[in-house]
C-alpha cells in the first residue's frame, strides 16, 4: 500500500461537507465548485457541471482507480446516478511530489444527467464530501446525438467545414513523444500534423 500524499497546503478532510445553498438556478455554463477532500493516497479535487448535463469529478489518487469507484456514488434529487465515463489524466505535478515515474494519476468520473435537478450528493465510503441544493438547468447540446449514435462519425460530423490544424500543441507533442512506440496509427490524423512532427523524431507514424 502506498501512503498518504498531501501537496503543499492539502487541507485535511473536513468534518463537515462542503454544501451552496440557494433558490436560484445558476445561468447556462459551467459550474465548477472545489471538493479538496483527501483520502489514503489521494484526493478529490473538484466537480464540475456543465450545461449538457455532464457532470465531471476530478481528483488524482497513487493506487489502481478501482479503489474510487466502488465507493464514490453520486445521488441525483436523491437517486444513484450510474457512472457514464472514466478515464485517468495527466498530472505531472502529482508525480514529481510523490516521487513516481507514472504521470498518469490524475483521474475524471463522469455521469450523465438528462433533466434539471434540485440536489446533487456526493458520498465516498458512505461519507457525504460535497452537496448542493441549487436547482441546476440542464441544455440539450447541438451535438447530443453524437453521444449515443451507433455509426462512427467523421470530421464532417464534428467540425463541418473548419480546417483541419496545422500544429501541434507542446503538451501533446510531450505527451505522445514521451509514452508512444513504433509504429504509430494516428486514426483521425486530420491534416497529418502530429504525423510529421512524429516521423521528424524519428517515430514511425501511419495515417
Amino acid at each position: 500500500m502506498l501512503p498518504t500524499v498531501t501537496l503543499g497546503a492539502q487541507p485535511e478532510p473536513a468534518a463537515v461537507p462542503r454544501t451552496e445553498s440557494t433558490a436560484v438556478a445558476p445561468h447556462l455554463y459551467n459550474v465548477r465548485k472545489e471538493i479538496l477532500r483527501t483520502f489514503h493516497g489521494g484526493c478529490f479535487d473538484a466537480i464540475d457541471m456543465e450545461p449538457c448535463g455532464l457532470i465531471r469529478i476530478e481528483g488524482w489518487c497513487l493506487e489502481h482507480i478501482s479503489q474510487v469507484l466502488d465507493f464514490i456514488k453520486v445521488y441525483i434529487d436523491e437517486t444513484v446516478v450510474p457512472i457514464e465515463y472514466y478515464y485517468r489524466v495527466y498530472r505531472a505535478d502529482i508525480a514529481v511530489h510523490a516521487g513516481t515515474n507514472n504521470h498518469f494519476t490524475g483521474f475524471a468520473i463522469e455521469y450523465l444527467v438528462s433533466s434539471p435537478f434540485k440536489d446533487i450528493r456526493v458520498t465516498f465510503r458512505d461519507e457525504e464530501i460535497f452537496s448542493s441544493k441549487v436547482e441546476y438547468r440542464v441544455a440539450t447540446p447541438h451535438y447530443a446525438e453524437l453521444i449515443s449514435r451507433t455509426k462512427a462519425a467523421t470530421r464532417d460530423d464534428i467540425y463541418g467545414s473548419a480546417p483541419a490544424s496545422r500544429f501541434v500543441s507542446d503538451v501533446i507533442m510531450n505527451l505522445a513523444s514521451s509514452y508512444l512506440l513504433s509504429p504509430v496509427l494516428d486514426f483521425g490524423c486530420g491534416s497529418g500534423a502530429l504525423i510529421r512532427n512524429l516521423r521528424s523524431i524519428g517515430i514511425e507514424a501511419l495515417a
